[in-house]
């Protein structure tokens, strides 16, 4: 282990890295407190790194799904209704 640590640092003098030194860590970062935030409102809304979390999708029933559709190169295409579905048949290959 010496030596592989001394042939290191020689390796280190030759690139001219010997002199520098890791940064050194000031602590843990500390979160902001969301309720001293004059005054806005957050809602339901969650804050997250880079901007809030995304509230969870429901299905609404609105669209019914009838099938799923292979198109080039095995893309699968959800097929709600049928005319897109005669499209997809009639698409080319």
């Amino acid at each position: 282990m010496r030596d592989a640590r001394a042939e290191h640092e020689a390796w280190k003098r030759e690139m001219g890295i010997d002199k520098i030194k890791p940064m050194k860590r000031t602590g843990d970062l500390e979160l902001p407190k969301y309720e001293d935030r004059q005054g806005i409102p957050l809602g339901d809304k969650v804050p997250v790194k880079g901007g809030y979390q995304q509230q969870p999708q429901h299905y609404s029933g609105e669209r019914k799904l009838l099938g799923i559709a292979t198109m080039h190169k095995s893309n699968m295409v959800p097929v709600f209704d049928e005319q897109s579905a005669k499209d997809i048949a009639k698409m080319r290959r």
